[in-house]
């Protein structure tokens, strides 16, 4: 996992890569909530974020849950991670149901 701090002449922003391809609701839980609770921890505002891929959707979750969040993108491409995605909301934070979450 790496940390990025960027920024432009308008907007300044934080970055979290991770480098894995599955996820564990058990064992994955922490990493990926500080995945999600670190940048936002470290910007200026935590308003707006975008999550590239919903894996088990627990860091779109946790972003969301933040009550400065308005709105967490999240670009997902596969339709069978969407349609399991349900059995995961007893550790996404329900982030399925999520009004501030929209798939792009």
């Amino acid at each position: 996992m790496k940390c990025r701090h960027q920024c432009n002449n308008k907007h300044s922003w934080q970055r979290i890569y991770q480098n894995w391809n599955d996820g564990n609701t058990f064992f994955d839980r922490m990493t990926m909530g500080l995945a999600a609770i670190l940048p936002a921890m470290l910007a200026d505002k935590a308003e707006r974020a975008f999550v590239i891929g919903w894996g088990t959707g627990m860091t779109a979750g946790e972003l969301a849950a933040l009550s400065s969040m308005k709105v967490v993108e999240v670009a997902e491409i596969s339709p069978g991670v969407m349609e399991a995605a349900p059995l995961f909301d007893f550790a996404s934070v329900n982030a399925t149901q999520n009004p501030k979450i929209p798939l792009i």
